[in-house]
């Protein structure tokens, strides 16, 4: 004999209960039991170290406002490897750019077998890229690819009064007005724990607070 509708309206009245009672357990684990395991995890993830790009040295001009020593811009490339779908292809494309052969670019875009276990890896690609060279790497439209603004000193006479005005490594190590003046010249570097976006930078609110932004280096003017 087939059951009634009274009794299949209470076989599915169980049925979703159960399914009701799964569900409530379900987030009891999660928002309860294992809250703080996950709140640590997403804090992992959107919080990190990160720094600010260096702010340009201060440029060197003579007496009469002629431009000794001054900065151009170039950048330092690097890559969220995880996020590399074909190592093989963006190291073709990528290799006239950054002056490497796609065998080096192939193994800097591979997850090596001791980073396995990192949730994050990136890997260093090549510094100080210029500027022509960053504007066909933006085109290719890598989601990956970083990107960070440094500055390299150029000397605009050349070698003229090389032995006064000096230069400074990048150990920090030099000679001449560099090196004595450094302390002026230099900038404050910007280093702070946040939260980032998903390429690693800082969030806009970060930049936006004066107290976060690096303090810019002093000119010198000679008297020669």
């Amino acid at each position: 004999m087939l059951p009634g509708p009274d009794a299949r309206l209470r076989f599915i009245a169980l049925l979703m209960v159960a399914i009701l009672l799964l569900v409530v357990a379900q987030l009891v684990r999660l928002q309860v039991l294992e809250h703080p395991e996950h709140q640590a995890e997403a804090e992992r993830l959107v919080e990190r170290q990160y720094g600010l790009p260096d702010p340009a040295l201060g440029c060197i001009w003579d007496r009469n406002g002629n431009l000794l020593v001054g900065n151009s811009p170039y950048y330092d490339v690097g890559a969220e490897v995880r996020l590399v779908s074909d190592p093989q292809e963006a190291a073709t494309a990528l290799a006239s750019l950054l002056g490497q052969t796609p065998e080096e670019l192939v193994t800097k875009l591979t997850v090596s077998p001791e980073e396995e276990e990192q949730t994050i890896v990136w890997h260093f690609l090549a510094k100080q890229v210029p500027e022509s060279a960053v504007a066909e790497i933006e085109k290719l439209e890598y989601s990956w690819i970083t990107l960070t603004p440094t500055w390299l000193r150029q000397y605009t006479e050349g070698d003229l009064a090389a032995h006064v005005l000096g230069f400074m490594n990048e150990s920090g190590q030099g000679y001449g007005l560099h090196s004595y003046h450094m302390r002026l010249l230099q900038g404050e570097r910007v280093a702070n724990v946040g939260a980032v976006t998903g390429s690693s930078d800082p969030m806009p609110q970060a930049v936006a607070d004066e107290r976060g932004l690096p303090y810019p280096g002093v000119d010198l003017r000679l008297t020669f």
